[in-house]
Order: structure tokens, then C-alpha cells, then sequence
């Protein structure tokens, strides 16, 4: 996808060494899942793992490769389903080695810079509730809840500095479907 002015935003960040990249491309990802249903129970794990190193735009800042896990348990009664679940994904951003102003360090701080002021994805756990109840054979509800407990990297930056960024996620989802 291209973003226009995208590269706009990052030129901040760059120090004058300049930045025309307004593309960022959706990373490719490859995963395997199983489930085990037994009677109203399901249980079912997850691995993919996504390719953010080859990927336009985020290969610019260095992102590693991401593996994230997922496990969920599902009830489903005749009406209603709860569901409970875990996440786990790497962080693709790491700290770029950092040891003073020359051009070569200089776009390390740069890099670490933009990434946790401009892309904080360092957090590594999700946890989730929800459920599910149907109010006729074609509508039902959905309520759900995700938590991100707060996580902090501190790095320095493209003046030698120490950043710190703390960063959590809450999210709260509700749906009504209907079936046609």
C-alpha cells in the first residue's frame, strides 16, 4: 500500500539523511493450526509466524520476523459459547546498536528512535475473554474483551540518549450478526 506523505511523518526522525519510502506493504505470513472438539469443549493452538523483515517499508527499520503462538478454549452450550485465550508474539523491533554520532551509528539511533516513538510494537502478551449468545437461529451477539499488560524498552536515540516507551493494549468489542 502506499501512504501518501508517510514519508512526511518519518523525514523527523531522520536527521536530514532523508527518507522517500511511502510504501508499506502487508507482511507475508505462514502458520499452522490445529483443534480438538470434544463434545461442547474446544481447545485449539496456533503458530504463524510473519515475515516483517522482507517486508516493504518495515525491512526500512529493521523489524525482525515475528512468531506468535495463540492457545483457546471454547464452551459452547445450545444458546451460548465462552471463550477464553492467549496470545504470545515475539517483538519484531529490537535495539540497533548505538555508540556515538557517525553516520554509520547515527541511522541506528535513528532506527531506534522511529521505532518506539513511531511503532511501539513491543507489546508480547494478549489475553482475551468473550462469548457469544443467539438470540434466534439468525441473530446472535458477540462481547468481547482483550488485554495487553503493560511492557517498557528503553533505547537510545539519534542523539545518544536513553528513550523510554511504555506501552499497553485494552480493547472491548461488541457485535450483533445476522445470518441470510
Amino acid at each position: 500500500m502506499e501512504y501518501k506523505g508517510f514519508s512526511d511523518v518519518v523525514a523527523p526522525f531522520t536527521m536530514g539523511a532523508g527518507y522517500d519510502n511511502d510504501k508499506l506493504s502487508t507482511p507475508a505470513e505462514i502458520g499452522i493450526g490445529a483443534s480438538y472438539v470434544m463434545d461442547e469443549h474446544t481447545v485449539a493452538i496456533d503458530y504463524k509466524r510473519i515475515q516483517w523483515s522482507s517486508c516493504k517499508g518495515y525491512e526500512d527499520f529493521e523489524w525482525d520476523d515475528q512468531d506468535v503462538i495463540s492457545l483457546g478454549y471454547e464452551y459452547n452450550a445450545k444458546n451460548w459459547a465462552a471463550r477464553v485465550g492467549y496470545n504470545y508474539a515475539s517483538s519484531p523491533i529490537s535495539e540497533q546498536t548505538y555508540t556515538g554520532m557517525n553516520t554509520a551509528n547515527l541511522s541506528a539511533g535513528v532506527v531506534n528512535t522511529f521505532n518506539l516513538l513511531g511503532f511501539p510494537a513491543i507489546v508480547e502478551s494478549h489475553y482475551a475473554v468473550g462469548g457469544t449468545y443467539n438470540l434466534s437461529d439468525v441473530t446472535s451477539v458477540d462481547l468481547a474483551f482483550t488485554y495487553a499488560p503493560e511492557v517498557s524498552n528503553t533505547y537510545t536515540n539519534f542523539v545518544n540518549q536513553d528513550i523510554t516507551t511504555k506501552h499497553s493494549q485494552t480493547g472491548l468489542t461488541a457485535q450483533v450478526n445476522f445470518v441470510f
